[in-house]
């Protein structure tokens, strides 16, 4: 008989099992929604926060074109496009909204980066999705309270003036 002596080999499938793990629990655990997919657009991988945004498993998602998924049922053509030109080498980012479960909507900072292997050439394609809803309400509020504020003031029929602290004028 032949004996192989695999403890090295148990090693090393130990560490790969546990460095595996260690990126899944990152990945799942961000608060932005994050995919990978090839350069056609296949969905190979998405984050935990994405899946639950739709309310979708993962079976239901990945080995799909992206532009098939859930979050895009009104702009399915323009992600599509963004992909093409992700898979031609660009960096694409533009603001858009997204759909999830119980007619959530959220307005999302949306970008997808390509992956360039060694020789040049375009092997995934990262996509990711930030929540900023909350920030674009907050600058149209602040927008309209400015321009309440410029009515107010233009309109009245009073001087108004405003001076700092070394009794300057700083508006009049």
């Amino acid at each position: 008989g032949i004996g192989i002596d695999m403890t090295e080999q148990k090693r090393t499938d130990e560490v790969l099992r546990e460095n595996r793990e260690k990126v899944r629990a990152v990945f799942d655990s961000t608060f932005q929604f994050t995919g990978m997919m090839t350069p056609e657009g296949i969905l190979l991988d998405v984050n935990r926060t994405a899946l639950e945004f739709v309310g979708a498993g993962r079976e239901e998602i990945l080995n799909r074109p992206f532009w098939e998924t859930p979050w895009w049922q009104e702009n399915a053509e323009r992600v599509r496009e963004a992909i093409g030109s992700a898979a031609a080498g660009k960096f694409v980012r533009y603001e858009t909204e997204l759909q999830g479960v119980g007619h959530t909507t959220l307005l999302v900072d949306f970008s997808i980066k390509p992956v360039f292997t060694s020789e040049g050439s375009v092997s995934l394609l990262i996509v990711e999705a930030r929540d900023i809803t909350k920030s674009k309400r907050t600058e149209e509020a602040l927008r309209e309270s400015e321009a309440r504020f410029r009515d107010l003031i233009t309109m009245t029929p009073d001087i108004i003036w405003q001076t700092d602290a070394g009794s300057r004028f700083v508006y009049v």
